[in-house]
């Protein structure tokens, strides 16, 4: 009988923990993805990119600044290995409500992205 129980049990939390996980996935997808989990397309990456503070001297599309200040590369969107790598950040997490569109989108540094989290409202002086 409690082996009966046991599996019962064990179905039981399966059953919540793919709903929790499917819960997860709309409401705190992986960063720099989408809300829905997809990826972004070239057109918002580079839409994104041109948010960043154009630094004077540099071509149109090689480094900017963060909104923390920090210089990001534009061909290092989404390189995890390097110091110049950038994400793409929902302003408003998509946990409190916040959309995939372009005014809800920033460059940020990936170390500032995970300072950051889900922090809102979130000011420059959080960095």
């Amino acid at each position: 009988m409690e082996k009966y129980e046991f599996v019962s049990v064990a179905s039981s939390l399966l059953f919540d923990g793919d709903r929790i996980q499917t819960l997860m996935s709309r409401e705190v997808p992986m960063p720099n993805r989408k809300s829905d989990g997809s990826r972004f397309t070239q057109t918002e990456i580079d839409a994104v990119w041109k948010k960043g503070v154009y630094l004077s001297g540099e071509g149109e599309t090689e480094h900017r600044k963060d909104k923390c200040g920090a210089i990001i590369q534009y061909d290092k969107y989404d390189d995890q290995s390097s110091s110049l790598g950038w994400e793409i950040d929902h302003i408003n997490p998509v946990s409190k409500g916040g959309k995939d569109d372009i005014t809800n989108l920033q460059p940020l540094k990936r170390e500032n992205n995970r300072r950051k989290g889900d922090k809102y409202p979130w000011t420059v002086w959080d960095c």
